[in-house]
């Protein structure tokens, strides 16, 4: 018999990265996660590159009792691996744990409190460039990672257009950092059509 619904442990699932620095962020999300739920079972686990994996994860949320569990992507976009990489590894859950439910989280995507995020930042570097910014006359880039996936690459240039038209930027464009798509480099070569005259 399955448990109630409410009653349900949550995995949050990361990438994993080589930079330990990205490790021990994740992590500190992990650890503000528990305190909001100091009585439910918080477990996290990485796809790969670092411990623990989504699997020991998962199976020490079992080991404490839960028979319902939630996992929820760590990643902003639904890109590759939240659309199959993640799933994979909850259908081997499903088969390894016959006894246990599992239900998937969304990823982020573009929530209305990650806008909050943009706009509270951009308030920041305003407030600390030391004389006054107008943002008609301010070029914004948004710099994603890159992805082979054209629906999370098109999010990041949705969201570049809501901060242009939302906030009055001068222009926002687009770049990543890893692949598939315009560099930083290249994105910063031509610049906007009033510079010259600024």
């Amino acid at each position: 018999m399955n448990a109630p619904l409410d009653d349900y442990a949550v995995v949050l699932a990361a990438h994993g990265s080589r930079d330990p620095a990205s490790q021990a962020q994740f992590e500190q999300l992990v650890a503000e996660v528990r305190a909001l739920e100091p009585g439910r079972i918080i477990t996290h686990g990485f796809l790969e590159f670092n411990t623990p994996t989504l699997d020991e994860a998962a199976r020490a949320a079992v080991e404490a009792g839960a028979r319902n569990i939630v996992m929820v992507p760590g990643v902003l976009l639904a890109a590759t691996h939240a659309k199959n990489d993640l799933p994979s590894e909850l259908n081997a859950l499903r088969r390894e744990f016959p006894e246990v439910t599992f239900h998937y989280g969304a990823a982020m995507d573009l929530h209305p409190l990650l806008l909050e995020v943009c706009r509270e930042r951009l308030i920041e570097a305003e407030t600390s460039a030391g004389k006054e910014v107008r943002r008609d006359r301010t070029l914004l880039l948004v710099v994603g990672r890159g992805t082979t996936d054209p629906d999370a690459n098109g999010d990041i240039h949705k969201l570049a257009r809501f901060l242009e038209e939302g906030w009055g930027m001068g222009r926002v464009w687009c770049a990543t950092a890893a692949r598939h798509g315009p560099t930083c480099q290249r994105a910063w070569r031509a610049p906007p059509r009033w510079a010259s005259s600024a």
